[in-house]
């Protein structure tokens, strides 16, 4: 009678661990599987996590990484039918990084106004100036410049180790880019900021044309040859003529800038713009183009 007694409570307790392991199975077979949007594949990837220092793939849905694996076949049990997968071919991949000091209302126009930075000579000038022309409207001036920033080294290179003997430094005219600028006029200037180039759309716009000012570089027939020294009357009416950007240019500025954040793995940047960069920003982000954080 005891053993009956005893047999059944064994059969009783054996029979709902039975029952608890088929349910959990099934809750476990019915469960959807997470399908990943992107896998990233075969990539030499430091996670910054003392736990996982390195892994071979990432699992992404939406804007989120759902898994970091070892093994590439550990990602692809999230492949589904419409998911991406890339093979990043031993590419290396990091963390986003964090830019902690960005004026960033400056870093479009480096990118789509005139950058002269590694200009001096004529060539260079002229191949620079008709870039910026293709992208605006007629009427809008084009600005920035910082030509021959590395006329005397190249960018990179910490100067020179003994004093050699400096070259002239190169000195445009306004009648190199003339041709280029008929309906934009440039208002461009030196790398040290105290000398300044200005075409004759320019000129024009700020009446120097029919009254040579003080500051202006004459030629020996007496003719403006666009350079305008700072500080001086001349620099003071071209300043006062020119025009500001508009509202379509600045954002396509921003945009540019966002562009080269992305390709450089910038993913927040603490920023040091004006006040009515702000209001782009908040334009930028109604537009789904802000990709990444702002500080």
């Amino acid at each position: 009678m005891r053993r009956a007694r005893k047999f059944s409570k064994i059969l009783k307790a054996g029979t709902l661990i039975l029952i608890i392991v088929f349910l959990t199975f099934s809750l476990a077979c019915s469960r959807k599987r997470e399908v990943a949007d992107l896998i990233l594949l075969n990539g030499d990837i430091f996670t910054m996590e003392s736990d996982l220092p390195q892994a071979s793939a990432l699992v992404i849905k939406g804007n989120k990484i759902i898994d970091v694996c070892q093994k590439d076949q550990q990602a692809l049990k999230y492949r589904g039918p419409n998911t991406r997968v890339i093979d990043l071919k031993q590419a290396f991949v990091t963390p986003g990084i964090i830019d902690a000091h960005v004026h960033f209302n400056q870093a479009g126009a480096l990118i789509n106004d005139a950058n002269l930075m590694k200009v001096s000579d004529e060539q260079g000038l002229r191949k620079e100036i008709d870039r910026v022309v293709k992208l605006l409207e007629r009427g809008e001036w084009i600005t920035g410049g910082l030509w021959g920033a590395y006329e005397q080294w190249a960018p990179g290179e910490a100067g020179p180790t003994t004093s050699p003997k400096k070259k002239e430094p190169w000195r445009p005219h306004r009648r190199m880019i003339d041709d280029l600028t008929p309906e934009n006029p440039v208002f461009v200037c030196r790398y040290d900021y105290q000398e300044w180039l200005a075409n004759t759309a320019a000129l024009k716009a700020a009446g120097l044309d029919r009254k040579l000012l003080k500051g202006l570089e004459l030629d020996a027939k007496g003719q403006p040859t666009g350079i305008v020294f700072r500080g001086t009357p001349a620099f003071q009416a071209l300043t006062q003529a020119r025009k500001p950007k508009s509202e379509t240019r600045l954002l396509n500025e921003n945009r540019a800038a966002l562009k080269a954040l992305r390709e450089a793995g910038i993913v927040e940047i603490h920023d040091i713009s004006p006040p009515d960069q702000i209001e782009r920003f908040v334009k930028l982000q109604e537009n789904g183009e802000l990709t990444c954080r702002v500080w």
